[in-house]
């Protein structure tokens, strides 16, 4: 295969290695002289005789920024359009009963005030709406006694810490006694209901993986 440039044009002769094959005309895009490409062709036409012959080339491709001629320029993002569906709706997590949930002292009273609460309907619809509202209760009930339970943990141990540090100043005030007792109760309960919290919920997380 041969390679010749025709003048005046930034376009090398491919040439042709097979009796019957094309000659082949790849066009370098020459930026700033459109009049050398008609030249150029003419050229190459001249050349090949009655031979058929293929025109190669981008004739619109920038090679420097500088040779762009009007219009935006260069950048190195691709623009998009997102679009979010706002009538999506998200899924509730699942009700889930813990256990620590008995052992607070307002459970059993907040339980049977919710039971007790009259519903109309046959037996089996009220059984069934007390459970409801019942489940929606207890959601209520977490959220408001062990939402952010370590978040508390940590907030009443450094309620403790502080009740002991003014106590060890005074420790004959009786006021700060009972602080401290009321305070290292708070503090191991809410530390009970986390170890509990977390016990439950990797046993509910392994009972789903073994499924």
């Amino acid at each position: 295969m041969e390679q010749g440039n025709t003048p005046h044009s930034g376009a090398a002769n491919l040439g042709s290695d097979e009796a019957g094959a094309p000659n082949v005309l790849a066009i370098e895009p020459v930026i700033n002289q459109p009049s050398n490409l008609r030249p150029a062709l003419q050229n190459f036409s001249s050349l090949t005789d009655d031979q058929p012959w293929i025109v190669l080339g981008d004739f619109n491709v920038v090679r420097n920024l500088q040779e762009n001629q009007g219009g935006r320029g260069l950048s190195d993002h691709s623009p998009a359009l997102c679009q979010i569906d706002s009538n999506r709706k998200l899924k509730s997590s699942p009700f889930r009963f813990y256990n620590h949930w008995v052992e607070h002292k307002d459970f059993l009273p907040f339980l049977l005030d919710s039971w007790h609460l009259p519903i109309t309907g046959n037996p089996m619809l009220r059984l069934n709406l007390k459970l409801k509202r019942l489940k929606r209760q207890l959601k209520g009930f977490n959220s408001r006694f062990f939402s952010n339970v370590s978040t508390r943990v940590t907030q009443a141990k450094e309620v403790l810490r502080n009740i002991q540090t003014n106590l060890y100043q005074d420790p004959q005030n009786h006021s700060l006694l009972q602080d401290e007792k009321s305070a290292r109760i708070a503090y191991a309960y809410l530390s009970l209901a986390k170890e509990a919290y977390f016990h439950q919920k990797s046993r509910i997380r392994w009972l789903n993986l073994a499924r």
